[in-house]
Parts: C-alpha cells; structure tokens; sequence
C-alpha cells in the first residue's frame, strides 16, 4: 500500500470546491430575504438576498433563515449567488427567534484602550481588561435583537447600539466621556470643562494642586488659599480672573506674553503667543530626522541619525515590511511600538498602551529627621509604584522657614541635591533653632513629574544644641526651672513666677529650685538702703540665713549685689534677671561669683566720656542686642535722655534722634537716606570714602563687563554702599548704590530703589549662587546647569547670568539670563556641542541691585555618546529560544554609568552598573566595558502557564555614561517557542 501525501492548503481547496457544487443548488431566486421581510416579490431585491426555496420553506429554517410573522429575525450570510448556511443551524430542523450571541470589543476613552471600565447589556456585565489586550471586552449570553452596550469608569460613561443583533458581533468600540455639570467640584477637588469633561486632582501634589486651583480656587479657600487673587506676578490665572486691563479682576498673568516668562501658560495661549507654552511635536517627513516611532526611516537622513532600513526600501518614512507589532511602526490598530512610553505616559506593551503610569503613583514618599547628637537632618524618600522603573532621578527641593516665608508655597524651595534612582536619601548639615521643609520631585524618562508632599522638622534650640554633658540638666530662663528635652528643644520643670517666687539655681546636683523672691528685699535693710554694708541676718522660710556671702554660715541664695557710683547698692533677685542689660555694674555683669549662673554671655562696655560713672552690660552676641532700651529709663540708668554715646553702648546701634524723639535702633533697619550729613555718609578723615563698584556698562545700561567688586564708603554704621549727592544750597542727600550704574535725575535712572522702598534701601547683602554640580564632574553636551540661589529677597525675585568660554580662551562677562521653571533653576549651555574644559562665569542680582562678585568654576564636558554592541546573541529580529531567560554578552563605552535592557512585555527593567561605582560588585560593567546580562523573556507567573504558544518579544537596550549622554535603540527580537516540532511524514515506497 502507498501514502499519498496530501497538504492541508489542497485538503481546503477541494473541500471548497465540493461545497460550491452542493450549495450551488440553493441559487434559485424565487425568494428575498431584505429589510427584515421573506416575500416572493423579487422586485428591487439585492442579488445578494436572493435565494432558493419558497418563503414557507424558510418557516423550517431549511435556508438557514428564521422566520417569524413574515420577518426575518437572522439574517444570512451569503456571496454572490451562494448561500452560507449558519452553522448553528440543522437543515430541516425547527427553530427558534431566542438564540444569544456573543459580543466583543475596546473600551476606549480619548482613543486608547481603558482597562477596569465596567461593561454591561441589560444584566450582563464585565470589565474590560486590564493587562495585555488593554481595554478588551466580551460579553457571551447577549440576546438578539437591538442592543445597546454601555460601559463606565469613574463617573465617565459612553455606549454603542447595535440594532438588530442576529450573530456574533466583535470589533465594537464604546467610547467613553466624562460628561458632567461644568464648574468645580470642591468636595471631589475635581473641574469640569466646557466639553463636560471631568479632571478629578490630587491636591496633595503641589503640581496638580496649582493646576486645580487655576480653575478652583473661588470655590476651594481652604485648599487654595492665596490663589483665589487676581495678582500680577504670581504665575496663576486664578478663575473668574481676566485678562483685560479694564475688568476689575485683572489679572497681568491671564494674558499671553510671547517676550518673557513666567512659568505659566494662561488659558487660550499657545507657544506662537505666550514663551511659557510648550510647542507640540509634529514629525516632518523629508527633514532628515527620523522621529521614532512615528518614523522609521529618510530616504536622506541627517548627521547622525539613522534609518531602520536602506533609501529603496523607505517609503513615506516608514520601512516597507509585514504589519505586525514590533517592526518599528505603529501601523494600523496599534496605539504604539514595542519599547516607547505611550503619549499618556503609559508602557507600550503588545503595542497597545497599558494602564499608565499617572496620578498618585507617580508621587515619591517622604520623610526627615533631626540627630541632635550630629546636627544633621537625614531625609529618606521612595517610591513604591510600578513608575518607579520609569524614573530617572530625583530633586530633593529644600526651604528655611522664617517670618517672611512660611514655605508653603512651592516656588519659594530652591533644590538642595540631586539623586540618581536608587539613591533615597540624604544627610544635612543644618542651623539651630531653624524649621527646615523638604518636598522630593521626581523626574521620569518621558519627563514626567511627579511631587513628595512637603516634609517639615524643626531643629533644636541653639542653647540646648550648645549644652555639652558636663553642663548641669536644669537651668533657669524667665523664671521658669527649665531642662532640654530629647529633641533639644527647651521644657519648662516649673514656673516660678507665682507670687513672691524666683528660679535660683542649679546647684551642685544640676538641680533649680523656685524660691521665695522678698528674701533679697529684706537683705537691704530699712527703706531698702544701706543693707549691704550691715551683713543683715533675715528669714528664709523655716531658717535664718546671712544676706553677704562671705559670711560664715548659711547664707541665702538667689541674690546678686549691684554697686554702682550713681546708685545706691542693692542686694537683687535672680529670678528677675532676663538678659545682661538687668545687671547695673561690672561685678554683676563679669564677675567671677555669677550667683544667678547667668554672665558667662555678658560684656561690660564702660561710658567713653567717663568710664569711672559706670556703663552698660550688654549680651556678647549680636543677636540678642536690643538697642531699643536706650530709650527705655529702667535701663538706660546712666542719663535722663538716649544719647548717640549711650545708644552706642548697647550695642550695634544707630542714634537717630530727632527733636524731641530721640530713638536708638539696629544697623540691620537702616539705610544710606538716614544720614544727614557727608561726614556719617562718607566716614572722617583717612576713613572718608565713597562707594565705588567695578562694573562697565554699555548701551541701554546693560552691563557689558567689570568684577563687580564693591570699594566699600566709610559710612558711620558701616553699610558700605553710600554716597553723597551734594545740591546747590550746599546741602546734599546721602544715597546708596550698589551696582554703579550713574544717576540721572532728570530721567530717575541709576536710582537703586523705589521711592519709599524702604527693604530695597535697607538690603546691602549680595546674593550668593551656588551651582548643583554633576554627581560625576562631568557634563553631557548642551548640558543643562542646575544651580540655586539665596537672597534676603524671595529667589524668584532674583536674576543670575552666566558665560562660557573654552579653557584658554579669554574670559567673558555673564550675559546669558538663567531658567526659572517652576521650581526649578538651570542653565542651558547650548554652546557646549563638543568636547573640552570650559570656564563657566556666572553671578546673580536682586532687585535692591545688589550684585555678586563674578564667579567662575572649570567644568569638563563629554560629547560623546556611549554605544551598545551585542556579542552574543548578535543584533537579530528574531532570536528563537525556549527558555524563559537569556544570556547577553555585550561591549559598551568603558565610561558607562548603567545599562539596561527592557522586555517591552514586562514593566522593569534589568539593569547592570559600572564596576568603578562605589559599592558594585560584580556581576558590573568592567573597565573595558564588556558586560553580561541575563535577561527576562517572560514574568515569573507566565512560566507554568504557557506550553504551546510562540510568543515575540522585542528587547531595548539603553546606556547612560557619567555625563548624562543616553544610548536608547530595539536590538534584538526574541522568539520564545516550547511548542515541539510536528511528527515527521514517513513515505513508504
């Protein structure tokens, strides 16, 4: 006997045939099943809906049609004159109208899939996918009939009609809306727009908070706050503001500016009206850049780019090959290409854009403590969601609270570091007494954003900071018994200020004790006089006790003596001492004794003009001056009035008396205009000197050059910034000027200040500039320099300027005006393309005109981008295996940082560091750059699951060198393939 080999497309061809000829009998047009009727009137009848067999006959379903009344309640399928006999039908076999069907589709919301949307006919209901297929349905059991599908998800509702459903039906999309009542939502801190569109915001995210409340915050105070004004300057368009100058909520910031920025893009604005609208990409076939994915080829690409395929093979940009997921194109009924994140900032997997990476999940937690021991804020964050793998690094954002900045508002943090992924926390140096605040930003590969919540701690008073362990645990302040706390913050024992009582104390046992305050009265004697020359013996409770304490015996405690020569000497309670200023004479003030344990802080500054009359005891530290007491007659006991030579005693102090008002108060408040005459504006003698700035300016003032080093005046209080303007009458005015730029009265050029602007008058600190350097020295090309900036005015009110010029060159004079985005500070330094060592200059400068001294900084900068090249496997479309891992040997630049290779099928990444990293050990990048990666074909979970089925998987290869230059292409195709081969034909001959 011999086999004869028969192929399964012959099998399939003469099946077709034999069923061409017994169907061909059913041609007959004596019947029309149209428009849901059976009739024998042929009239008009498409030939399609022309078959055999009277319509009586169609009553036993022997055409594969069921009638009922005369209407056809399922339609048929046919081609030509040949009829196709459902299936699901027995010729000659009676029927029945109330069959179900099975329907299937895509939820889709703005044209891409939505997983989790609940999907329903009548009482069946489902969920569309959440994985794989992305927004996938199927509902089986639909009855015939007109249908109608409905589907929703989170308040967001859409459906599709089918009107006469009489077969499986697949291929549905329902597309879904979130139709609302436009306005605010405050209690589900949510906007609907005009389109009836619902946003739903979390508030939490600063970000997401700033956009919610450009639309919200007339109904939101609470979370809003501030943003509810219409006010220039703050970067909102708050609603119900307008951006017509004659509406009574103007506001400057609804307005598009094409000439300036100022982080916000208003409503109605885009990027060929406003600088702070994005511009949307659009690819541009035959401009010689290959926009992957949108592109995959130029017939003529530019330098450096580089085609998938060759010119002949390029059509329309794209490479002429099969439709399939994963040759580099989206083709048609794909949403995207292996290996890309999606527009909404999902991952692409199977080329369709999966659940996406958004909302909360992309916010980072955070946390910071104080260590009193090593005064230091440590600061941990992290993120647990699937983003984390899209992340790329972090900005640790950083604010110092104060009476002029309560740090709630964003804008008012300037970064502190930044962090690689995997780098989740940081230690502080910090000051005392200081409330620090912290949020953490995190920037995504598709740069994405996403915000920590604002972490605030509050370090240690400075005196309990400074107390070493020798020091005794109790300590008396404002009269209270008071001790330091775990966290170093002053607790209050007991307050002594009931009736009669004072904080004496500690004693040798480090121990206070409240005692009775009358006990130093009576050591004075009749009318409190003469006391302290009879060695009084008075009651302290149950016992007597001496009041001089040289006396032998019990003596009381909690008692100073002041001996001064225009007072009389007086025994004085401790418990009423506050500050140094109690003490009257220089044995209270600095002597050895210091029964109240509290002078160690103080000086002594006798009266010039007669030092033996006595002088002021003073706090040796600035901070804790108070000039104000000068005019205060408890005391300032050296004279009936505040004089300039007594208000000089209490400290750094300015004497301004006028008339009768005689005034004495800090440097810190006062300014140039307060001098009356060129000797305090100017200084005396060899001291006599005008304020002078090393800068050069060009035309239209603009500075064009110069160090900016201040020749400093010799004015009285030292202020440094003065000079004197003389008038015709012989008089003058005493002005500041801080950046040198020439007085012009006639046209109120050169003035530093407002009129009446008195913070700007009294500010004479420069700015202070500090560049965030590269974590490893080194810049990518057109790098971007991150830097922040500190000033006694908000850092959003400063400008800085920077220049680069190669090493060797000449030096340049900063120019170039730094980026504010947000909260975000940086430098784009465009002209470095290639490269070198370069010098960067840069300086800052405030609105009082303050400017800093020019700084410069060597920075080293690497153009060049790393490379990938696979060894084993080599580059290939379509690698088979059937293990669930592969094996990858490779050589990359030695000067890479990371590399990973990313399944497109799976959410993480696996990744592989440089040996020369601290802390990696191997398996790592090797000084040669070799390296060997294994990597996943399938999640763990798919292993068991899968036993016959061919699966393609696209693997991306992506390098990133210390500098920051990134290396991203798709380089090898996987086949994973566990089906067996099929038995072999054996041919007996």
């Amino acid at each position: 006997m011999q086999f004869i080999p028969v192929s399964r497309r012959g099998l399939v061809l003469v099946t077709a045939i034999l069923l061409t000829i017994i169907l061909s009998g059913f041609a007959a047009a004596d019947c029309c099943v149209y428009d849901r009727k059976c009739t024998s009137d042929l009239t008009g009848c498409p030939p399609d809906n022309i078959f055999g067999g009277s319509c009586g006959d169609l009553a036993d379903c022997k055409m594969g049609c069921c009638c009922q009344e005369s209407k056809a309640m399922r339609k048929v399928e046919c081609s030509g004159s040949e009829f196709n006999i459902d299936s699901q039908l027995t010729s000659g076999a009676s029927c029945s109208c109330d069959e179900t069907y099975t329907v299937s589709g895509m939820v889709k919301k703005a044209g891409f899939g939505l997983g989790g949307a609940s999907v329903s006919v009548g009482s069946l209901t489902t969920t569309s996918s959440s994985s794989g297929d992305f927004g996938s349905f199927s509902l089986s059991g639909v009855p015939g009939g007109k249908v109608v599908v409905f589907a929703s998800k989170d308040g967001c509702t859409g459906n599709f009609t089918i009107s006469d459903l009489q077969s499986d039906r697949s291929g549905i999309e329902v597309n879904i809306v979130c139709a609302c009542t436009p306005g605010c939502d405050a209690a589900n801190k949510s906007y609907c727009d005009s389109d009836r569109a619902k946003h739903v915001f979390d508030v939490s995210n600063p970000a997401q908070r700033s956009e919610y409340c450009m639309y919200c915050a007339d109904m939101d105070e609470p979370v809003c706050g501030a943003y509810s004004d219409c006010r220039a300057g703050d970067g909102a368009c708050p609603l119900g503001c307008s951006a017509s100058p004659s509406d009574e909520k103007y506001d400057p910031d609804c307005s598009c500016n094409i000439d300036s920025k100022n982080g916000y893009c208003p409503p109605g604005c885009d990027s060929s009206t406003d600088a702070d609208c994005g511009v949307v990409f659009k690819p541009a076939c035959g401009d010689g850049f290959v926009s992957y994915p949108f592109e995959t080829c130029e017939k003529d690409p530019a330098e450096g780019q580089v085609s998938f395929c060759s010119a002949e093979a390029c059509t329309d940009c794209n490479c002429v090959s099969d439709e399939k997921c994963g040759n580099g194109r989206i083709d048609a009924g794909e949403q995207c290409e292996l290996g890309n994140i999606c527009v909404d900032g999902s991952v692409c997997m199977d080329c369709r854009c999966s659940e996406k990476c958004s909302g909360s999940a992309t916010n980072p937690t955070i946390s910071a403590g104080f260590d009193k021991d090593t005064k230091q804020v440590k600061v941990s964050w992290s993120l647990s969601s699937a983003c984390d793998s899209l992340v790329s690094s972090y900005i640790l954002m950083e604010c110092v609270k104060d009476s002029s900045n309560p740090c709630t508002d964003v804008a008012t943090f300037s970064e502190s570091g930044r962090f690689y992924r995997g780098e989740n926390e940081a230690i502080l140096l910090v000051s005392e007494n200081t409330q620090y605040s912290f949020f953490v930003k995190a920037l995504f590969v598709d740069d994405r954003l996403g915000f920590s919540r604002i972490a605030s701690i509050k370090t240690g008073s400075d005196f309990c900071m400074n107390r070493g362990p020798a020091d005794p645990e109790e300590f008396c302040i404002d009269n209270k018994r008071s001790m330091c706390d775990s966290n170093n913050n002053i607790k209050v024992v007991e307050d002594c200020t009931r009736q009669d009582l004072y904080c004496s104390g500690p004693d040798r046992n480090g121990k206070t004790v409240c005692e009775l305050v009358d006990a130093c009265s009576l050591c004075n004697g009749l009318y409190g006089m003469f006391g302290i020359y009879l060695n009084l013996k008075v009651n302290t409770g149950d016992d007597l006790a001496f009041c001089d304490p040289a006396s032998q015996g019990e003596t009381v405690s909690g008692c100073y003596v002041d001996k001064t020569t225009s007072l009389f000497p007086a025994y004085k309670a401790c418990g009423y001492v506050t500050s140094c200023y109690d003490f009257k004479s220089k044995e209270a003030c600095t002597g050895a004794d210091d029964p109240c344990s509290f002078n160690k802080e103080c000086e002594w500054v006798p009266l010039p003009s007669n030092p033996a009359f006595g002088g002021i005891c003073r706090p040796k530290n600035e901070q804790m001056e108070d000039c104000s007491l000068c005019d205060d007659p408890e005391y300032n006991w050296l004279g009936p009035i505040c004089t300039p030579e007594v208000c000089s005693l209490f400290g750094t102090c300015f004497y301004q008396g006028v008339d009768n008002t005689p005034t004495c108060s800090s440097r810190a408040v006062h300014y140039c205009l307060e001098y009356d005459t060129q000797d305090r504006c100017l200084g005396f003698g060899a001291n006599k000197a005008s304020v002078e700035v090393d800068v050069l300016y060009g035309e239209n003032n603009t500075r064009i050059g110069g160090t900016h080093a201040v020749t400093r005046s010799g004015d009285e209080l030292g202020l440094g910034k003065c000079y004197w303007e003389p008038w015709e009458d012989g008089t003058g005015k005493c002005r500041r000027d801080a950046d040198g730029l020439p007085v012009d009265t006639k046209a109120s050029v050169g003035f530093d200040c407002e009129r009446r602007d008195f913070f700007c008058e009294s500010d004479f600190t420069d700015p202070v500039t500090s560049l965030l350097p590269s974590a490893s020295g080194l810049y990518p090309a057109s790098p971007k320099i991150r830097y922040s900036v500190s000033d006694n005015y908000p850092s959003d009110k400063i400008s800085t300027f920077f220049c680069v010029s190669q090493v060797g060159s000449p030096a340049c004079y900063p120019d170039e005006p730094g980026v504010l985005s947000g909260v975000d500070r940086y430098f784009m330094a465009d002209k470095l393309s290639e490269s070198g060592r370069y010098n960067l200059y840069y300086y800052s400068a405030d609105p009082a005109k303050n400017l800093e001294l020019i700084k410069s900084t060597l920075i080293r900068v690497d153009a060049d981008a790393p490379f990938i090249e696979l060894i084993s496997p080599r580059n290939e479309s379509e690698f088979g295996t059937n293990q669930p891992t592969i094996s990858v040997l490779g050589r990359t630049a030695s000067d890479v940082s990371y590399l990973c290779a990313n399944n497109t099928a799976l959410k993480k990444a696996t990744c592989i560091n440089s040996c020369s990293k601290r802390g990696v050990s191997p398996p790592c990048i090797s000084a040669d750059g070799m390296f060997n990666l294994t990597v996943p074909i399938l999640a763990s979970n798919q292993q068991s699951s899968l036993s016959s089925s061919n699966i393609v998987r696209s693997i991306v290869f992506y390098a990133e060198d210390f500098a920051g230059n990134v290396y991203s292409n798709t380089m090898l195709g996987v086949l994973y393939d566990v089906k067996p081969p099929e038995a072999p034909t054996i041919v007996i001959r």
